[in-house]
Parts: structure tokens; sequence; C-alpha cells
């Protein structure tokens, strides 16, 4: 299966709340085409990182919004932050505070069916050790 079949890339705002979510998309959108990449992954992270720091909002909440329209992709092709974020909200009950959005879901429903490592975020961290005298 090519990389780019793991890609669901965002549709435009139907209703825009505001001009941000639209001006996010766009940006997204014009960006991604531009950058000159081989890897798709490399063009989405770019892309979300440009319209992140062009617009002066966190990676983590572009993501999210263009999560929200639709946006799937591997984890190689999204900022950390957003990742932490997906993985500790789908560990959370859906009454408890910090629980998963339907984007949330969605995006971990969509590594699931790429096959993309369900322990990743606790196999990344390093376990540190301080003793005591």
């Amino acid at each position: 299966m090519k990389d780019n079949q793991h890609i669901i890339l965002p549709l435009p705002p139907i209703k825009c709340a505001g001009a941000t979510d639209h001006e996010i998309y766009m940006r997204f959108m014009k960006h991604y085409r531009l950058v000159p990449a081989s890897r798709v992954e490399t063009k989405i992270l770019s892309a979300l990182q440009f319209t992140a720091d062009l617009l002066d909002i966190q990676d983590a909440l572009i993501t999210r919004i263009l999560a929200d329209m639709g946006l799937r992709a591997p984890r190689a092709a999204l900022p950390e932050s957003y990742l932490e974020y997906v993985d500790r909200s789908v560990m959370r009950a859906a009454w408890e505070p910090g629980a998963p959005t339907a984007s949330s879901l969605a995006m971990k429903a969509h590594w699931d069916l790429i096959g993309e490592d369900r322990f990743v975020s606790r196999s990344d961290k390093d376990s540190v050790v301080l003793e005591t005298a």
C-alpha cells in the first residue's frame, strides 16, 4: 500500500464559526501543495508547522482543527504535541475532563486501521531512576 493511501486531507469548513478555521484550512492546503518534498508525511508536517508559525497558533491546535475537518494521517506526519494530546485523551473515559473529541477518536481509529503501533505513546519515554543518599 502506498503511503498516500494512508492520508486523508481535510475538507473546507462548511460552517465557518469564524474566519480563523477557513484561514487555517486555506493556508494549510496552499503550503501543502507548494512543499517540495517527496514524502507525504513531510509535506503534511511542514504545512502544519508553517500554518502554526504564520498564524502564531500552537501546532497541536492547528492539527486538531484540521482533524476536525477530516485530516487523517500517520503519526509520523503529525506534531509531537498533537500526538501526546490524542494519546492522553483516548485513555480517559468520555465523562472525564480531557476526554477525547470525535476527531481524536477518529484519528486513533485511523491509526489502528493503517497498523500504527498501539503502544508507541508508552514506549518512547525513557525511564529515569534517581538515587537518594
